[in-house]
């Protein structure tokens, strides 16, 4: 009888002490999952779930930002751009589209004149190798040449051809005119239906596009 009291008393001992470990691991568990900043109380975003535009960092926890704040960043622009403008500053953009639209056509002229100077320095250059030719031409056909005639009838030669030369190179200047003549004309064309719509936006007190003002290699 005592003996099997006594086994009783030892299993109680052993659930008891069972019982209260596992009370001591639960607990430190929870205390655990409650600390900020743990793997399981913060996980890390999902990069591909975060709204574009977010940088890739964001994906650490320290780069991270309320949602509410980066959709108010993301949409600062197009609220200032619907902000109306006000006198001062319709007068403002317009002086400074102005001055624009004077640079921009000063910078075609140059460039225009550049391509003029450098065309008429080409022609230069093939006239002085075409009179080359021809005096090298009339020497070696006047040394094999004694008849005064002969000699007459080259020269009449080489008198039509010098013209029809010149005329040539004439041609081509006109034609490079007339082509910089069209493109200034179409240039003022678009420059001016350009101020009329700028001019529409900033009558309606708003912010004109970036595209109406000059752009590299518009002209």
């Amino acid at each position: 009888m005592k003996k099997r009291v006594s086994q009783f008393g030892f299993v109680f001992s052993v659930l008891f002490v069972w019982v209260a470990l596992s009370a001591l691991l639960i607990g430190a568990s929870s205390q655990h999952s409650a600390i900020p900043g743990s793997s399981s109380a913060s996980p890390s975003p999902n990069v591909s779930q975060l709204p574009l535009g977010i940088p890739s960092q964001a994906a650490c926890p320290a780069y991270c930002v309320p949602i509410e704040q980066f959709q108010a960043c993301s949409k600062e622009l197009e609220i200032k751009s619907r902000v109306p403008l006000t006198k001062k500053e319709t007068d403002v953009l317009l002086n400074e589209f102005k001055i624009a639209l004077k640079g921009e056509t000063k910078a075609l002229d140059h460039r225009q004149k550049f391509e003029m100077k450098e065309l008429q320095a080409s022609h230069g250059s093939r006239f002085k190798e075409f009179m080359d030719k021809e005096r090298v031409a009339r020497r070696e056909y006047f040394k094999a040449t004694e008849k005064g005639q002969d000699k007459r009838i080259w020269m009449e030669e080489h008198k039509r051809r010098r013209e029809g030369f010149e005329s040539l190179l004439k041609s081509e200047l006109d034609s490079r005119k007339s082509e910089q003549a069209v493109r200034m004309k179409s240039l003022e064309k678009n420059q001016e239906d350009r101020m009329k719509e700028f001019k529409d936006f900033l009558e309606r007190a708003e912010r004109p596009p970036a595209k109406l003002w000059p752009q590299p290699g518009m002209q």
